[in-house]
């Protein structure tokens, strides 16, 4: 989703309820990746557990929240996301949305 289909702009939470919601997933079958403290809190007042990656320009945001934070998403794979993602929800599978 993108950000001119909420009203209200990040730190909100709207566009990932927005997506939420059309997915028709709950929170805690997400799992978000941002790379700013503006987009963390965004997703966790959403109540999406959420891994941050860091960039020059972030690197000294506050990532309190955050599920993990990654320098980069190079040597990540999916089962590295979803075995990060199992220890907050223990059991809730994270369903991929939709490709395209």
């Amino acid at each position: 989703g993108a950000g001119d289909v909420v009203p209200r702009k990040k730190p909100a939470p709207d566009i990932y309820t927005w997506v939420v919601e059309r997915l028709d997933l709950r929170p805690e079958e997400c799992l978000a990746v941002e790379d700013s403290s503006v987009g963390l809190r965004a997703a966790v007042a959403a109540g999406l557990p959420t891994v941050v990656t860091q960039n020059p320009y972030t690197a000294s945001d506050d990532t309190t929240g955050a599920l993990a934070v990654l320098a980069d998403l190079s040597t990540v794979t999916l089962a590295d996301l979803s075995t990060l993602h199992d220890t907050v929800h223990p059991g809730t599978q994270v369903r991929p949305g939709p490709t395209h």
